[in-house]
């Protein structure tokens, strides 16, 4: 009986990653409110104070109400959904520990304005800031590398013209085209990799 060869072209398909740079400014906009205000914009930013925890809810306004004024801040965001969730971190993680870590009432992501608002005493705010804008710098390079990496990897994929040829479904062998700057001597088709 004989073996049956079926070779199928895997198509490889190279995507441009148009990187937006975000613009990072050198100061940022500080507002100075009161209790009340800082209290009405945090709940408004939140949407109602949705996802965040009763008990530090209740922290963020007992503290906020100690001060005479609160400042508030906030930078732009990257437009790539990926890149922001790991600036973010799983479940906030990243944002929790800026928060706790600089001192501030809170560091909040608006998905609607794709902007990083943070509230807390002016030192703290800017510090805080300041911190937030090198984690999106430093994030914002390696995403970009990563992506221009697979860019690469997709059109080294496809210039190698790869074609994997499947005998009786069982060893798979991938085989490439032989290319224009190859010998005459070398086979039609080269085997890659055959188990």
């Amino acid at each position: 009986m004989p073996v049956q060869v079926q070779v199928v072209n895997l198509p490889i398909q190279v995507v441009n990653l148009p990187i937006q740079v975000v613009n990072l400014p050198e100061r940022f906009p500080l507002i100075k409110t009161n209790t009340n205000d800082s209290l009405h914009h945090i709940y408004t930013v939140t949407n109602g104070y949705k996802g965040i925890n009763l008990q530090y809810i209740a922290e963020m306004t007992t503290a906020i109400q100690k001060r005479k004024h609160t400042w508030s801040g906030y930078l732009d965001a990257p437009t790539e959904v990926a890149l922001i969730k790991q600036i973010i971190g799983k479940n906030g993680f990243h944002l929790k520990q800026f928060t706790n870590k600089y001192g501030l009432d809170l560091i909040w992501h608006d998905r609607t304005a794709n902007k990083f608002f943070a509230w807390g005493p002016r030192a703290n705010l800017i510090s805080a800031l300041y911190a937030l804008k090198r984690q999106i710098k430093r994030f914002l390079t390696k995403y970009t590398r990563d992506m221009l990496t697979m860019q690469s990897l997709g059109e080294t994929m496809q210039n190698l013209d790869v074609t994997l040829q499947n005998t009786d479904m069982s060893q798979p062998c991938l085989l490439r085209e032989r290319e224009k700057d190859d010998t005459d001597m070398e086979p039609e088709r080269k085997k890659i990799k055959c188990d």
